[in-house]
C-alpha cells in the first residue's frame, strides 16, 4: 500500500459520511484529504463520532492514515491508527471508498476500538465535515450581515487574492456548511429603538428562540442590535457559555460605529477608510463570535498570539508584531490547530447547546514562572489577588481584587479588563476534593480592551498598579462555591504571549445556618438563581420565583447583607423600562412589549441590610462592593422619584469612602457617575484636567486694580491685584515664591490634593494675591509636585483665550514678509512648549528638594533657544524670508505686533509700530554688553563673594557654557550684582513699551512671546553673546572616539519602518551593499487645528535606519556603549555650526562579539520632541537604558520637527555623530517628554557632554581646527549624508510646485566646499554688521590647512549685506598662491570674473549676494592662498563696529597694493573682520 497526497483524478473524496452499524450503532465519518474547494487546506485527517440509538457515545480521530488508489481510480483504501478523544483508547480504521454511478459516493468501514470491531456502510452526504442551521435576528431593518472585499482596505498581505468575504463562505473555507435558515430568522420590533439592549433582554429572546428545538440538530443563533447597554468597548458577547448556542453582535460600539448604513453596491461611491475598516471589523467579529459557538476559545490565551486567525485579536498579535501587523498579514481564514477542532473535534464539545464553553480537558493552574528567566514578566510586573475577608457562607459572592503593579523602572500598558468574561484574567479554584476547576464565566464578552500606563514603581507620576474586583459566585459550570470546605484560589493575566501567575489565597465556606437549612440551599443552587444573578436580573415571568427567593432571602436572615448585594446585582433589569419579545412570530416579525418600571420598595428593603453593614461594618477591601451598591440603590431611587434619599445615600457614601483614605480623584469619579445618573451638571473640580483649566481660566475683574489687600500687610509686595504679572520680572517671581511654598507644604504636610485645591481657590476667590502670580504658582505645584502628578493633574496647554484665525481665501501676493512666518510663531503646541519649558526650568521660585534637574539651566536656556532659532531661521528662508537679525538697543522697531485677530486676554496688548528705547534703557543695557563681552574676553566671572571664577579651566565641558548662560539669562539673583539680567529685563522692556500703566505687551509673558516676531530678533542678540563665548572654547573630537565607524551609505531616512532589503546584510567583515539613500522627507503646510493658529506644519512619519561597525574587528570581545546623536541642517549653511538642529539622541549597545549593528530609530522616540508615554515602549533604549519620569508635556512639537522645506525639494544634510557613552554617561531615558529639551526629573542632565556636542564650539580634529565637513570626512565615528524635504501647502487650496530649470550639462556644478569663511575668519552670516568707512584693497587668507576639498577650478562666494542693507561694489578681484612667510602671491594672479561686470572688472554685489564664474586653479596640498580685490564706496561690513575703531588698516585706494611691510597690520585686522567672501567652491570630483 503506498502513501500519496493526491486523490484519484476527477474523484474528489473528503467531505462527510453516514451509516449505520450493528446494534443500533451509526457513525459519522469525515475524511479529509482533498481539498473541498479553492480556499480550503487538507489537513489529512480521518474522524468520527459514533451513536448508539441515536445518542453520542464517543468521537476519534486519525491523522495521516496511508492512501491507496485503485487502477481504475474509482476506489480508495485507506487505514491508519488513531485514538479516542479525552481517552486512552487506540483506534484501528480500515475505509474503503467507491465512486459508484453518478455523483453516489459509499465507504465502506471497518473500526476497531480496545479489540472490538464495528463495521459500518455510510453514504457521502456533504463534501463539507460538519453541517450547521443558523439563525439571525436583527432588532432594526436597518441592520445586515456583512460581506468585504479583501482588497477593500490598503493593509492587506501583497499576495492575498482580491474575493468577497462573508460569514458563509469564511466557514465554507473551514470545511463548515453554515446554512442560514431565512425562515426563522426574525425582526424584532423595538418599540423604543433609543434605549439600549442589556444582557438580561437580549438572553430572554435567544432563550424563547431557542425553546422547542431539536437538540440533535446542530443550531446557531445570533442577534444584531444597534445599542449596547454595558459598554461601547464590547463588540460582540455570548449570553451563555453553559450552551454556547448563542451570541450578539453591537454595531454602534468600538470601531463597528463607523459602518456604512447598508452594504455597499459596485454604484455606490467608495467607502472612506473609517468605513472599511468598520466593515472589516463587522465581518471578523461576526466570525469571530460564531467562532464561540464551536467552542472556539482565544487562540492568545492558549499560547498562540501570533496566529492568524479569526479567532485572535488584532491587538494581541500587533503587540508584538508591530502596529497594524496583524490585518498585513491575516489571509482571512483559520489555523490549523482551530480547523483541527472545527472539522474533527469530540462531538460533545464542538456542537453548539451540547457543551460548556472552554472545558476541552480538566483544567491544571498553570506553573509559576520562573523570576530569574530574563524574558519572564515576572521581572517586570507583579500580578496578585486578595480576598476581602478569608471566611464566607455558603451562598455568599467570595470577592476577589486582582491587582496588577509595575515593578519595573519602565512605563508599561497594560490591557484591563479583569473579570473573566473576557478572557485576559484567568481564575483557578481547587475544590475542597482537590479537584481543579477553570472557572469560565457565564457570559464571554469579546473586549476591545482599553490599554492603561502603568507608570515606574513608585513613580509620581502616575499609577504604578491597577485593580478591579471579580465577583465569583456562578459560572459556565454552576456555582464556583457550592459544598462547605477549604478552597485555593490563584489567577493568571495574560496579555500577548506574555503570562502572569498569581499568589495563591486560601479560603474557608462555612455551612449556612438558620431555618430551613437544606430548602434554602437546595432552592438557591438551582440554575435559574445563577442565570438570573449572572445575567443582571430579568423581568420574564421564568425569572419571578427566583427574584422572589432571592428578595424573601435577603429580607428574612440577619445576615443577609451577602443576600442583599446578590439583589443589587439584578438591579439593571429595573431601572428602565424592560423590553420583553412576545411569544408569537408573525411574517418573520415579533413584537416587543415595554414593561413599565415595578413597585420597587420590597426591591429597595432587600439592600437596607447590606448597605447598612458596608457602611458601619465594611473594611477598605470591601470599598468596591459597597460603592457599587450605593450606586445600583441609587438608581433604583431615582426611577422611584425619590432623589433626596438616593443623594443622601450617595454623598454619605462618598464621606465614608474618603474617611477611609480613599484618593479624592476616585472619589470625584464616584460623584461623576451618580451627577450623570441624575442628569446633574458635573462640575469640573472632579476631573483632574478640569480641576486645572477651571483655576486657569478663572478671570476676576471685579476689584480695585491698584488694591494691594493680600492677607499679611507685613510681606514686602510690590504687586497690586491688577497688575500684569511676568515670569522675567525678578520681584515678581520673589513674591510667587511665598505661594509656591504654601502650597508645596500644605501638599506635603496633608498629603491631600484637595487641600491644596481648596487653598488656591480661597486665594483667588479672596482677592488676596495677583491673580495671573496664583496661576504662575499652582502651574509649578502642578508640574513638580509630586502629589499632583500622581493624581493626574496636568498644565493645562490652552492658558490663553484664543480666537479663530482670519484666514485668506487666496495666497497672499507680493513678497515674502514677516506674516508669512505667523504659521510658525502662532502654533499651538510651539507656543506651549515655550511656556511650559519656562515653568519647569524656574529655578528662583521652586523649593529646593524639587531642583535637581536645574543644575544646567543656564546651558540649557542658551542651548533650546538656539535650536529654536536653528529651526525658525529654515523656516523662513524656505518660506523667502531672511534669516532673523539681532536687535539692536538703538533703533527704531518699525513693525510692532497686533495679535488681537487670534486671541484676547485683558492685560496683553498690541506693541506698537515705531517704537525706540528710551536712552535710560539704552545706557543700562550697554553696560551689561560691556560686562558680558568682558567675560568673554577673560573667560572670568566674578562670584557671588567677589571671587573670581574662570570659565575656561574646569574639566567639565559645561562648566563655563553654564554659568555664562546663567549670567545672560539671569536665572537666579546671585551674578545680577555686576552681569544685569539682559535676557529677562529685554523682556521687560520691550513688554512695557507704549503701554499704559497695568497693561503690556506679549513680551512680557511666556505665554505669549514667541508669537511676536520681536521676541526672535531679540532672542538672536541674546545668542550671539552664548555663541561669542562658545567661539572660545574648542571640542577635540577624535581624542576620545569610540572604535566604530560609520559612512554616508549608513543613514537611511525612510517612510517604512523596516529598512531596505539587505541594509542589514554583512558579510567578511563588511556591508554587503552600500548604495542606499534617504527617501525625501514630506511636509505639509495645512490649516490650523485649533483656534489662535495661522496654519499647522506636519510631516509624514519617518524612520532612521542607522548602521554602525566596529572599525577593528580584531578586538569584538568588548561591549561598546554607544550614544548616538542626529542632527539635520539647510545643505546651503551645513558649515555653520548654530545652523544644525538636533533631531535626536538616544543609547545604543554593541554586545561583546557583535561586529556591526542595525539600528531604526522612528520620529516618534527623538529625544527633542514632547514624547508620548504610549509611543515609548518599543523605543530602542528601551531594553538598554534605566527609565526614570519626564517632565510629559514638555518638548519640542512633534508635528514641527522637520523644517518645511521646498515645494521643488529643499536639500538637507543629516549628520549622526556616535560618542563614547561610558563618557557621555547617558544611561537613562524618560518615558515621555524631551530629554534633549527638558531632562529628568529629580535627576541631573542625563549627559555629560555639552548640549549640542559635537557641533557645540569650533572644531578639533587631532589638534587641527576643521570644518564640519572636514571632521566627517576625517572621523571614522561621523557621517554627513543627504536628503531632501519636500513641502506641501494646502493652507490655500492646492498648488502646482514650481519645475526646477533643467540644467545645461556642460555647466559645471560647484556644491562641494572647498574653504569657509567662518573656520577662519570667525564669523556667521547672522553676525551684526553695518557699513564701514573704510575703502581700499583687501586681502584675505585662506589657510592651506583649512582647505577641506580640491578641483580643478573654484568658484568664489561674496555675501550680501542682507534685505534692505543696499549693495556693495567690488573691483579687481583675484586669487593667486601665497609665497611662504610671506604677504605676498606667487606667480600671476587669476581674475575673479562675474557673470555681469563692469568697466575695470568692477562688479556690484547685490543685497543676496553674488557668486564668480569658475576660476581654473587647483589647490594644492599645504599651501596658501589669497584673494585679493578692491572695495569701492560705500563699502562692505565690519564685524562688531567700534571695537577696533580707527585702527583697522587697508592700503589707501586705487589697484596698486600696499607695500608688503604694510601687509602685515591690515592682515591681521582685516581677516578678523572683514565681512564679504564666505565661501569657496570646487568643482565636484
Amino acid at each position: 500500500m503506498s502513501y500519496t497526497v493526491d486523490p484519484p483524478k476527477g474523484f474528489q473524496f473528503s467531505g462527510s459520511y453516514r451509516g449505520d452499524g450493528a446494534d443500533s450503532e451509526s457513525l459519522e465519518l469525515r475524511i479529509d484529504w482533498d481539498p473541498i474547494s479553492e480556499h480550503a487546506k487538507s489537513l489529512h485527517v480521518l474522524s468520527g463520532d459514533v451513536f448508539v440509538e441515536g445518542k453520542w457515545q464517543f468521537s476519534f480521530f486519525v491523522k495521516k492514515p496511508a492512501v491507496e488508489t485503485s487502477d481504475e481510480s474509482n476506489s480508495i483504501k485507506i487505514s491508519g491508527t488513531g485514538k479516542v478523544w479525552d481517552a486512552k483508547s487506540k483506534v484501528n480504521i480500515e475505509v474503503a471508498v467507491v465512486k459508484g454511478d453518478g455523483e453516489a459516493i459509499n465507504a465502506t468501514v471497518n473500526l476497531t476500538i480496545d479489540g472490538k470491531q464495528r463495521s459500518f456502510t455510510c453514504p457521502r452526504y456533504s463534501k463539507f465535515f460538519r453541517t450547521v442551521s443558523m439563525e439571525i435576528d436583527f432588532t432594526s431593518d436597518k441592520l445586515y450581515l456583512p460581506t468585504y472585499n479583501t482588497h477593500m482596505h490598503s493593509s492587506h498581505p501583497p499576495l492575498l487574492a482580491s474575493r468577497d468575504v462573508n460569514l458563509f463562505s469564511a466557514y465554507a473555507d473551514a470545511g463548515v456548511d453554515l446554512q442560514l435558515d431565512n425562515d426563522e430568522c426574525t425582526l424584532v420590533c423595538d418599540p423604543d429603538p433609543n434605549t439600549a439592549w442589556t444582557n438580561s433582554e437580549l438572553y430572554e429572546i435567544q432563550e424563547k428562540e431557542l425553546e422547542g428545538e431539536d437538540s440533535k440538530k446542530w443550531k446557531i443563533w445570533g442577534v444584531i442590535t444597534e445599542k449596547y447597554a454595558h459598554s461601547s468597548s464590547i463588540v460582540g458577547a455570548m449570553f451563555d457559555t453553559k450552551t454556547r448556542q448563542g451570541f450578539g453582535l453591537f454595531t454602534n460600539t468600538g470601531l463597528l460605529s463607523n459602518l456604512p448604513a447598508r452594504l455597499p453596491k459596485p454604484s455606490d461611491p467608495e467607502l472612506t477608510a473609517q468605513q472599511k475598516l468598520a466593515l472589516r471589523h463587522y465581518l471578523f467579529s461576526a466570525v469571530h463570535e460564531c467562532g464561540h459557538a464551536f467552542n472556539l476559545q482565544h487562540c492568545f490565551s492558549l499560547g498562540r498570539p501570533n496566529s492568524l486567525t479569526w479567532m485572535n485579536y488584532a491587538s494581541a498579535y500587533n503587540r508584538t508584531n508591530g502596529s497594524d501587523a496583524f490585518f498585513k498579514n491575516f489571509e482571512f481564514k483559520f489555523d490549523e490547530v482551530e480547523l483541527m477542532w472545527l472539522r474533527h473535534g469530540p462531538y460533545n464539545k464542538v456542537k453548539p447547546g451540547e457543551g460548556n464553553w472552554g472545558k476541552l480537558s480538566p483544567a491544571a493552574i498553570p506553573a509559576t514562572i520562573d523570576p530569574d528567566d530574563p524574558d519572564s514578566w515576572e521581572r517586570l510586573l507583579s500580578f496578585d489577588i486578595r480576598l476581602a475577608k478569608k471566611k464566607y457562607l455558603q451562598m455568599e459572592p467570595v470577592t476577589l481584587e486582582c491587582r496588577l503593579q509595575n515593578t519595573s523602572p519602565h512605563s508599561i500598558f497594560v490591557e484591563t479588563g479583569f473579570s473573566p468574561q473576557y478572557d485576559i484574567v484567568g481564575v483557578y479554584v481547587t475544590r475542597p476534593s482537590g479537584e481543579v476547576e477553570h472557572v469560565d464565566s457565564f457570559k464571554s464578552q469579546d473586549l476591545i480592551a482599553p490599554n492603561k500606563q502603568l507608570y515606574p514603581r513608585g513613580s509620581t507620576d502616575g499609577p504604578d498598579r491597577h485593580s478591579e474586583l471579580v465577583v465569583l459566585l456562578y459560572e459556565a459550570d454552576g456555582f464556583v462555591f457550592k459544598d462547605p470546605g477549604s478552597y485555593t484560589i490563584a489567577a493568571t493575566y495574560k496579555s500577548g504571549s506574555k503570562e502572569l501567575v498569581s499568589n495563591t489565597v486560601t479560603l474557608e465556606i462555612a455551612p449556612y445556618k438558620g431555618k430551613k437549612v437544606q430548602a434554602i440551599l437546595q432552592r438557591f443552587f438551582q440554575d435559574d438563581i445563577g442565570r438570573y444573578i449572572a445575567i443582571g436580573g430579568s423581568r420574564s415571568a421564568r425569572y419571578d420565583e427566583a427574584r422572589e427567593f432571592l428578595e424573601n432571602l435577603a429580607l428574612s436572615n440577619t445576615d443577609g447583607y451577602w443576600a442583599g448585594a446578590l439583589v443589587a446585582e439584578t438591579f439593571d433589569a429595573y431601572a428602565k423600562d424592560y423590553k420583553l419579545i412576545k411569544s408569537a412570530k408573525q411574517g418573520g416579525k415579533v413584537d416587543v412589549e415595554k414593561l413599565s418600571q415595578p413597585d420597587y420598595t420590597k426591591l429597595i428593603q432587600a439592600t437596607d441590610a447590606a448597605l447598612k453593614y458596608y457602611k458601619t461594618k465594611g473594611k477598605k477591601e470591601d470599598n468596591l462592593l459597597y460603592t457599587q451598591i450605593v450606586l445600583q440603590r441609587a438608581k433604583l431611587l431615582l426611577v422611584a422619584n425619590e432623589m433626596d434619599k438616593a443623594k443622601a445615600e450617595v454623598e454619605d457614601a462618598l464621606n465614608n469612602l474618603q474617611r477611609r483614605g480613599v484618593k479624592l480623584l476616585v472619589i470625584g469619579k464616584i460623584r461623576k457617575t451618580w451627577l450623570e445618573m441624575s442628569n446633574q451638571a458635573v462640575p469640573e473640580i472632579f476631573d483632574a484636567k478640569a480641576v486645572t483649566n477651571n483655576i486657569f481660566q478663572y478671570q476676576d475683574t471685579n476689584f480695585d486694580p491698584d488694591d494691594t489687600a493680600y492677607g499679611d500687610r507685613n510681606r514686602e509686595f510690590t504687586l497690586t491685584l491688577g497688575e500684569v504679572f511676568s515670569q522675567f520680572n525678578e520681584k515678581h517671581l520673589a513674591a510667587s515664591t511665598l505661594i509656591v511654598n504654601e502650597m508645596f507644604n500644605l501638599a506635603d504636610e496633608t498629603e491631600d490634593l484637595k487641600s491644596v485645591i481648596d487653598y488656591v481657590y480661597e486665594l483667588q476667590h479672596g482677592r488676596m494675591y495677583n491673580q495671573d502670580m496664583i496661576k504662575f504658582a499652582f502651574a509649578l505645584f502642578v508640574i513638580h509636585h509630586p502629589l499632583a502628578r500622581k493624581e493626574g493633574l496636568r498644565y493645562p496647554e490652552n492658558t490663553t483665550p484664543a480666537k479663530p484665525s482670519p484666514f485668506l481665501e487666496t495666497r497672499p501676493a507680493g513678497p515674502a514678509d514677516e506674516s508669512w512666518m505667523n504659521y510658525w510663531r502662532n502654533d499651538s503646541d510651539f507656543v506651549y512648549h515655550h511656556d511650559h519649558w519656562h515653568k519647569v526650568y524656574v529655578g528662583q521660585s521652586l523649593p529646593s528638594s524639587t531642583g535637581t534637574h536645574l543644575d544646567r539651566q543656564g546651558e540649557l536656556f542658551g542651548y533650546m533657544h538656539q535650536q529654536m532659532l536653528a529651526r525658525y531661521n529654515a523656516d523662513r528662508e524656505a518660506v523667502g524670508v531672511p534669516p532673523v537679525q539681532p536687535y539692536d538697543f538703538h533703533e527704531v522697531e518699525p513693525h510692532g505686533c497686533d495679535l488681537t485677530a487670534v486671541f484676547n486676554h485683558p492685560y496683553y496688548h498690541p506693541r506698537p509700530a515705531g517704537l525706540r528705547w528710551d536712552n535710560n534703557n539704552i545706557r543700562q543695557f550697554q553696560q551689561w554688553d560691556y560686562s558680558l563681552k568682558h567675560v568673554i574676553q577673560t573667560g572670568q566671572i566674578i562670584g557671588p563673594n567677589m571671587e573670581t571664577i574662570s570659565l575656561r579651566d574646569s574639566k567639565d565641558p559645561s562648566f563655563g557654557p553654564n554659568n555664562y548662560g546663567h549670567i545672560v539669562e539671569a536665572t537666579t539673583s546671585t551674578f545680577y550684582r555686576y552681569y544685569g539680567s539682559l535676557h529677562n529685563m529685554g523682556h521687560g522692556v520691550f513688554g512695557s513699551a507704549g503701554q499704559q500703566p497695568r497693561q503690556s505687551s506679549y513680551m512680557n509673558s511666556t505665554a505669549t512671546a514667541v508669537r511676536d516676531p520681536i521676541f526672535y530678533r531679540w532672542h538672536k542678540r541674546v545668542d550671539t553673546y552664548i555663541e561669542a563665548f562658545s567661539n572660545t572654547l574648542t571640542t577635540e573630537l577624535a581624542a576620545d572616539a569610540p572604535p566604530v565607524r560609520i559612512t554616508p551609505n549608513d543613514i537611511v531616512i525612510s517612510s517604512s519602518s523596516t529598512p531596505p532589503e539587505n541594509f542589514g546584510s554583512w558579510a567578511n567583515a563588511k556591508w554587503v551593499t552600500t548604495d542606499f539613500s534617504s527617501e525625501d522627507v514630506h511636509t505639509e503646510l495645512g490649516p490650523a487645528k485649533v483656534d489662535g493658529e495661522w496654519g499647522k506644519l506636519t510631516h509624514k512619519p519617518y524612520t532612521y535606519h542607522i548602521r554602525v561597525a566596529r572599525a577593528d574587528l580584531s578586538n569584538v570581545k568588548e561591549q561598546l556603549n554607544l550614544t548616538i546623536r542626529v542632527f539635520i541642517c539647510p545643505a546651503r549653511c551645513s558649515n555653520e555650526l548654530r545652523r544644525w538642529i538636533e533631531m535626536d539622541k538616544f543609547r545604543y549597545i554593541l554586545q561583546p562579539n557583535q561586529q556591526c549593528g542595525v539600528i531604526t530609530r522612528k520620529d516618534k522616540h527623538s529625544s527633542v520632541i514632547r514624547r508620548n508615554p504610549e509611543d515609548m515602549q518599543d523605543d530602542i533604549e528601551h531594553s538598554n537604558s534605566n527609565t526614570v519620569s519626564g517632565f510629559c508635556e514638555c518638548g519640542w512639537p512633534y508635528h514641527m520637527l522637520f523644517p518645511c522645506g521646498l515645494a521643488n525639494g529643499e536639500p538637507y544634510k543629516i549628520c549622526v555623530f556616535i560618542s563614547d557613552n561610558s563618557i557621555d554617561q547617558q544611561g537613562v531615558r524618560t518615558h515621555c517628554g524631551s530629554l534633549s529639551y527638558c531632562g529628568a526629573k529629580d535627576r541631573k542632565y542625563p549627559d555629560k557632554r555639552q548640549m549640542g556636542y559635537p557641533l557645540a564650539t569650533p572644531i578639533l580634529v587631532h589638534g587641527r581646527k576643521a570644518s564640519v565637513h572636514d571632521a566627517a570626512q576625517q572621523l571614522k565615528n561621523m557621517a554627513i549624508g543627504d536628503f531632501k524635504i519636500i513641502n506641501t501647502d494646502i493652507r490655500y487650496g492646492p498648488v502646482t510646485p514650481t519645475p526646477e530649470p533643467p540644467q545645461s550639462p556642460s555647466v559645471p556644478v560647484y556644491e562641494k566646499v572647498a574653504w569657509y569663511a567662518q573656520d577662519q575668519l570667525n564669523i556667521s552670516k547672522q553676525s551684526p554688521f553695518l557699513p564701514s568707512q573704510w575703502n581700499g584693497t583687501f586681502r584675505i587668507l585662506i589657510n592651506g590647512s583649512d582647505i577641506v576639498a580640491s578641483g580643478d577650478s573654484v568658484v568664489v562666494q561674496f555675501e550680501g549685506r542682507g534685505s534692505r542693507k543696499g549693495t556693495y561694489t567690488i573691483k579687481n578681484a583675484s586669487i593667486g598662491k601665497r609665497q611662504p612667510r610671506s604677504l605676498a602671491t606667487t606667480g600671476q594672479p587669476i581674475p575673479i570674473s562675474f557673470p555681469v561686470t563692469g568697466k575695470g572688472q568692477t562688479v556690484v554685489i547685490p543685497e543676496e549676494g553674488a557668486r564668480s564664474l569658475p576660476a581654473q586653479i587647483q589647490f594644492e596640498e599645504d599651501e596658501d592662498y589669497f584673494i585679493t580685490f578692491q572695495i569701492l564706496q560705500p563699502s562692505c561690513y565690519l564685524r562688531n563696529p567700534g571695537q577696533h575703531g580707527q585702527s583697522l588698516y587697508s592700503s589707501s585706494g586705487g589697484d596698486k597694493l600696499a607695500k608688503q611691510a604694510d601687509w602685515k597690520g591690515a592682515y591681521e585686522r582685516v581677516v578678523r573682520n572683514i565681512y564679504g567672501v564666505s565661501t569657496v567652491f570646487v568643482m565636484e570630483n
